[in-house]
């Protein structure tokens, strides 16, 4: 499992620096937004619709192939029979147009911008940045030689508020390029991240 989840972030790196450093763009937008979100979210979902058409093309043959296997063993006339194994495969059509149909709905839903409005995305994209935070705030308390674990904050108290700040500075990111790379990856996790409650 971590491995796939390993596999996933470096697929969504490796779409994020693509998008984010395309020469389309121009080099002044190139720093987070949702067109970039939907752009990436778009890249991503380039085969979801194949995916999904063969799963249920698969899921009906399968249904189908086990339907025919169960009625060869019934035994009754031949009209009765036939009878039966119409409404089946009556019942079986009518399964895989609707199936097909909401494969449709969905996929059409998927062309649009993604949905991040909704709370869970919110939470985990301010989640995501409050960890960052927290990370940068730790390194930097590290340079200036302060335990980022001394619960007591004593050894802060004998840090001056600039010396933390100034360390806080080096960890400022000015390549424009890599701080959208960032921010959009942090986008893009937060929305799979959500997607299970959009």
């Amino acid at each position: 499992m971590h491995a796939s989840k390993d596999v996933l972030y470096g697929t969504i790196l490796m779409a994020t620096h693509t998008v984010v450093l395309d020469d389309t763009w121009p080099r002044a937008s190139r720093n987070y937004n949702h067109v970039l979100l939907t752009e990436l979210l778009h890249q991503q979902s380039v085969l979801w619709q194949r995916i999904a058409t063969e799963h249920v093309e698969h899921v009906q043959d399968t249904i189908g192939t086990f339907m025919n296997k169960a009625i060869a063993h019934l035994r009754v006339e031949e009209q009765v029979f036939a009878g039966i194994k119409e409404g089946i495969d009556c019942a079986l059509q009518e399964s895989r147009t609707r199936a097909e149909e909401e494969l449709m709905r969905l996929c059409a839903d998927e062309q649009q911008q993604p949905i991040t409005y909704n709370h869970y995305y919110t939470d985990n994209v301010q989640q995501s940045r409050l960890d960052s935070a927290q990370k940068t705030i730790e390194r930097a308390m590290e340079k200036v030689n302060v335990d980022p674990d001394d619960l007591e904050g004593t050894a802060v108290g004998n840090t001056s508020a600039e010396t933390l700040v100034a360390a806080i500075r080096q960890n400022i990111v000015v390549n424009m390029d890599e701080q959208a790379c960032s921010q959009a990856l942090e986008g893009l996790r937060a929305y799979y991240k959500a997607s299970p409650f959009l």
